[in-house]
């Protein structure tokens, strides 16, 4: 009783110090965003190291000095219909542009690309196969978008992967791909895995954005859930048949190592790579029931530390 009575007096003091700390932590600082009745926020995007802020609107843009709550311009764009239910927005990573792109069932449908610094449109992106684009990505550092387009939102034959050079949106490269799986686009947009899982051509490619040929060809579909790129963006890998493979992004299509059990009846579990892509993680299973976590170095696949799990 006496060790109920000391605990809930420390929990009581703990949350009595809380309250008076927490008005501090939570202050109300400054509003952010359009005072306009007749305007809402349809797409944001944090920049410059999450230091700067950029709106768009239903009818204007705005871009505002996030530490300072500052409005730093504020101006009308041109964009037609931006709050149009089956239509996205997409901003670019420096804030400065903008992509237009729908998921509507309308055959031929294109998308556009806006300076949000002047609200006007920079470019007119329109499938080469007569689809319609429904899809659309910004590389990180923005020189690179890819769109995805198909003859409907549910079709999942023959979606064409267009690569657009946004520093003049011209003279695009393209590919077409059956049954999607997965993708990933490459922090610099040079480079573009994707694993399909048709009939044909059921394999895993590294594709140039450039030139639209193909860098590394894998014979395995990767999916999507049990799938990683290292952040360094090194190596990727899957778990696949109960081992864990790892290749090197853009490299060869055999995989630089792999990770099996020596145990009975146990598999292994691609879990990730660490933060700075040194490192990768893994997990034993044996059947459904997880017995150990493992740690190894993702440069050679040497194992560093064994962490079992026991049920209690």
């Amino acid at each position: 009783m006496r060790i109920f009575k000391f605990f809930s007096l420390v929990l009581l003091l703990s949350c009595a110090s809380f309250a008076q700390v927490a008005p501090e932590i939570l202050q109300f600082k400054a509003r952010i965003g359009f005072s306009q009745n007749d305007e809402r926020i349809i797409a944001r995007k944090f920049f410059a190291g999450d230091d700067k802020l950029v709106i768009v609107g239903r009818k204007s843009v705005q871009f505002w000095d996030v530490p300072n709550a500052k409005l730093l311009q504020s101006f009308a764009h041109e964009i037609p219909n931006p709050d149009k239910g089956n239509l996205s927005v997409g901003i670019s990573p420096n804030g400065q542009s903008a992509v237009l792109y729908g998921f509507g069932r309308d055959k031929g449908q294109e998308a556009s690309v806006w300076n949000l610094q002047t609200g006007k449109q920079i470019a007119v992106l329109k499938s080469l196969v007569n689809k319609s684009i429904r899809r659309a990505f910004w590389s990180d550092n923005g020189q690179t978008l890819i769109t995805l387009s198909s003859l409907s939102s549910f079709d999942s034959k023959g979606t064409e992967v267009i690569f657009w050079n946004t520093a003049d949106f011209k003279n695009p490269k393209s590919i077409v791909k059956d049954n999607l799986m997965w993708f990933y686009l490459s922090r610099d947009g040079e480079k573009f895995a994707v694993a399909t899982a048709s009939k044909n051509e059921g394999c895993t490619q590294v594709w140039n954005t450039k030139t639209a040929e193909i860098v590394q060809n894998i014979p395995v579909v990767l999916e999507f859930f049990n799938n990683y790129v290292s952040p360094d963006e090194k190596f990727f890998g899957a778990s696949k048949n109960g081992k864990v493979s790892i290749w090197e992004f853009g490299g060869s299509g055999l995989p630089k190592y792999e990770i099996a059990s020596n145990k009975e009846n146990y598999s292994v579990r691609f879990a990730g790579f660490s933060f700075d892509g040194k490192r990768l993680f893994v997990a034993q299973y044996k059947g459904f029931d997880i017995k150990a976590q493992e740690i190894y170095d993702a440069e050679n696949g040497k194992l560093k530390a064994v962490f079992p799990i026991s049920k209690h």
